[in-house]
């Protein structure tokens, strides 16, 4: 089990690409963290009612409403560093859905754009689902309702896919030997999961516009110290920036006053800098440190590198 694109093993401490759900695997976290109990194995002791909160290597007995508390200041701790690069470079999901981009693009498939009332539309369902994701997590943090956590779990639609990186299809067989409420909630997550593998599809990286944990994110990623930095006088107006965005970002090619272009829905995954061909026009800061710069030396080898597997990709399709 390991994140995204970086090969770090994360065990329970951050979402992984296996699902744990109540029917029986093991060995993984929900990459909704840190909504589920279950999940990340906050469990309760009986008789003195602490709970048990798992951290790499030792535990901690706190009550509920500290346990919860304390993954969500490790969750503020992580986008305080690292701003949206869990997104961009360590969301398994993310991986799953650059995956299928791959595959779309090897069919030659065109992309749908998302106009700008389409996205607006898409705000409105993306912050429903934050508020819907915040009330059961406080029903949780205050132990009002023990049982929602199998519940959201039975219609995840992202544990359709997950499971897949570990060889398990289990979750795409509708479960007709427990019971009625299985039964429908297997066929919600079936049609749940449809839905969401189309809009992947048809559009690159369409779970980021919606998902609950991205829309947090961004709500508290001001006082982030990496930031997203443009020099406006070294902007050749190309429009690259725009074109390579997977989230369809045009605000980082029309800024031409704010040096800051950390905006929303960006997930740091820095194409925009790579398709820069302008020498520190775009660049990443930690602090007042650049950390990676777009360059012409740099943008003429990510041309010539896109041009050789383009090239390659056509001698595969002329041999076949």
């Amino acid at each position: 089990m390991f994140g995204g694109y970086m090969g770090l093993r994360l065990k329970t401490f951050m979402p992984e690409y296996q699902c744990f759900n109540p029917n029986g695997y093991k060995g993984a976290g929900c990459y909704l963290f840190p909504l589920m109990r279950l999940q990340y194995g906050i469990k309760e002791n009986p008789e003195t009612h602490d709970f048990t909160l798992p951290f790499p290597d030792y535990a901690i007995l706190w009550g509920p409403w500290r346990a919860y508390g304390k993954f969500m200041l490790v969750f503020f701790l992580v986008v305080l560093l690292t701003n949206r690069v869990w997104c961009g470079w360590l969301c398994p999901f993310g991986a799953f859905q650059d995956a299928v981009s791959f595959i779309r693009k090897k069919f030659s498939i065109k992309e749908i754009k998302l106009s700008g009332a389409k996205k607006n539309k898409l705000n409105v369902i993306k912050y429903l689902f934050l508020f819907l994701y915040l009330i059961i997590f406080f029903i949780l943090v205050f132990d009002i309702a023990r049982n929602m956590d199998p519940l959201y779990c039975s219609i995840c639609p992202v544990k359709l896919f997950l499971p897949l990186f570990e060889g398990n299809i289990r979750n795409f067989a509708v479960d007709f030997t427990v019971g009625i409420h299985r039964f429908w909630t297997s066929i919600a997550t079936l049609l749940i999961g449809g839905l969401v593998l189309v809009g992947i599809f048809f559009k690159e990286r369409f779970f980021c516009y919606i998902c609950p944990i991205g829309t947090c994110m961004d709500l508290i990623k001001r006082p982030s110290l990496l930031k997203l930095k443009k020099n406006t006088t070294s902007c050749s107006d190309c429009g690259n920036c725009w074109r390579v965005c997977p989230m369809d970002i045009k605000d980082i090619y029309l800024e031409r006053e704010k040096e800051d272009v950390d905006k929303e829905d960006c997930i740091f995954c820095l194409k925009c800098i790579e398709a820069c061909p302008e020498d520190k026009a775009l660049s990443v800061r930690l602090m007042k440190k650049n950390i990676f710069s777009s360059s012409k030396a740099y943008f003429t080898k990510w041309i010539k590198g896109r041009a050789d597997i383009k090239a390659q990709s056509g001698t595969d399709s002329n041999n076949s």
